[in-house]
């Protein structure tokens, strides 16, 4: 005999994110990152959507405001999208905060040149199974120069995409760039393009002497 029948109806409501954080890595590549906290989501539990995903706090931070993270990026242009959610309680039952993960998965290339100097180098992309119209866009124009105006990208081969090189200093850098469909404004690929700046060779080295403050005139041979 039933004495009571309670219905419940379950809603499932989405959460909601109070920080987005993206990265950009190789494809096809562990990435490993740590993720410095704010003070009050510290010392709480963690739960990843993605259990693929290896997340836990950072021993070496007696503080615990640091976590690391283990994922492994997908093929070029695409977006591996997870969140970590922070509980107050190990029942995981209260929800504090929400941090949203975005990994862009990027092909790698490498350019090295010289500081003053305009080096040359070819970006190799594949067509897919139809011909497009596509743009290249630099995220550092200055020392990455690509082709600015709109190209054909034509199918079942590769395409070459011409690129300058010009650094103004004796750096490493890592720059983006986003090959974009015209048409449907679609990210066709992503590269990152870690570059390499030398300073010129020395050839000749002059030593100039000068008594207090008074001026000197010297010449010196050139050679154009």
């Amino acid at each position: 005999k039933v004495v009571c029948q309670l219905e419940v109806n379950i809603i499932p409501q989405p959460f909601i994110v109070d920080r987005i954080m993206r990265f950009f890595h190789f494809e096809n590549d562990l990435m490993v990152k740590n993720i410095s906290l704010d003070a009050k989501q510290a010392k709480k539990y963690i739960k990843c959507t993605d259990d693929s995903v290896f997340v836990g706090y950072n021993k070496e931070d007696a503080t615990s405001q640091t976590i690391f993270m283990k994922v492994r990026s997908g093929t070029a242009a695409s977006v591996n999208r997870f969140c970590l959610l922070f509980f107050q309680d190990p029942f995981m039952a209260n929800l504090t905060d929400t941090i949203e993960i975005c990994v862009h998965s990027l092909q790698r290339a490498t350019v090295t040149g010289m500081i003053g100097q305009a080096t040359k180098s070819v970006l190799m992309l594949n067509g897919g199974s139809t011909t497009r119209l596509a743009r290249c866009y630099s995220s550092n124009p200055e020392i990455i120069k690509l082709k600015q105006d709109t190209f054909s990208l034509a199918s079942n081969s590769l395409n070459e995409v011409l690129l300058t090189f010009v650094p103004f200093e004796s750096t490493k850098r890592d720059v983006i760039v986003h090959v974009i469909d015209v048409e449907t404004h679609q990210l066709i690929t992503a590269f990152c393009i870690q570059t390499d700046a030398q300073p010129p060779s020395v050839t000749k080295s002059f030593a100039i002497s000068l008594v207090g403050t008074s001026g000197s005139n010297k010449k010196i041979s050139y050679t154009n």
